[in-house]
């Protein structure tokens, strides 16, 4: 046993070489700062740094889970009084795929959840974007994702629809996994149905789960009655347990 190699699929550098590193070069003259962010998957590299003007900023996101690589958002806003244009990310690099990546600058993006859901895969095609004040390119895919970012300028906030989604055209076909409604799992909080098959399967297994949640209201409430009130409370938690099982 003392002899023996670890598996290595499990040790803690493979876990890890599943990351995200951005490189933002910023030349808009005024610096971001880290505002809020969301990880599915993975978490920060250490902490966030400030996104500096005139200098090359490198952000890194990493797994800390091997099933599940490391996947989210995040933005960034502008750090003067107005605070009022926003640096959207979404990123995504599993185990498993290409990963994937968008980038958009303007005003804060209120369905950036949106955007990592329906993100499509990294293709040749997709791999860079060119904008009028920001661009971005895909530099490297294989464990390590790395994406250069260009600010160039600022957009005048006047005129940007608040709403815009970082992608033109969104795939209905492509998604990353869990989705959490605002990062916080649920009973309901799963991934969408790709067709009937994969929705039927999902709804046979929260039926289950259900059913499962209802025998055990069913049967721990007159115990939990019994030992607080005796015979009599173990009659009413049995009604009682008895109605909340088949509610669930």
């Amino acid at each position: 046993v003392d002899q023996a190699e670890p598996c290595q699929s499990l040790v803690k550098e493979d876990v890890d070489s599943r990351t995200v590193v951005l490189k933002i070069r910023n030349e808009s003259g005024s610096g971001f700062v880290l505002d809020g962010g969301w990880f599915n998957a993975g978490s920060w590299e250490g902490e966030c740094p400030a996104v500096e003007n005139g200098k090359v900023t490198e952000v890194v996101m990493q797994a800390t889970d091997v099933a599940w690589g490391v996947s989210g958002l995040c933005w960034f806003v502008v750090d003067r009084p107005a605070h009022d244009v926003f640096l959207n990310v979404v990123f995504s690099n599993r185990p498993v795929g290409s990963g994937g990546f968008l980038c958009g600058l303007g005003p804060m993006r209120y369905n950036l959840q949106d955007d990592w859901y329906t993100c499509p895969a990294l293709t040749a095609a997709n791999g860079n974007k060119s904008k009028r004040h920001l661009d971005w390119q895909v530099t490297s895919v294989s464990g390590v994702l790395k994406v250069e970012v260009h600010i160039k300028s600022l957009p005048t906030p006047k005129g940007y629809q608040p709403d815009a989604p970082l992608l033109d055209d969104i795939p209905t076909d492509c998604y990353f996994g869990m989705y959490e409604e605002d990062g916080e799992p649920g009973l309901l909080a799963k991934s969408r149905p790709k067709d009937i098959v994969d929705g039927a399967w999902a709804g046979i297994g929260l039926a289950a789960g259900g059913a499962a949640a209802g025998a055990a209201t069913a049967v721990a409430t007159p115990v939990v009655m019994a030992k607080e009130k005796g015979v009599a409370g173990f009659f009413v938690g049995l009604v009682s347990g008895g109605v909340a099982g088949f509610a669930l």
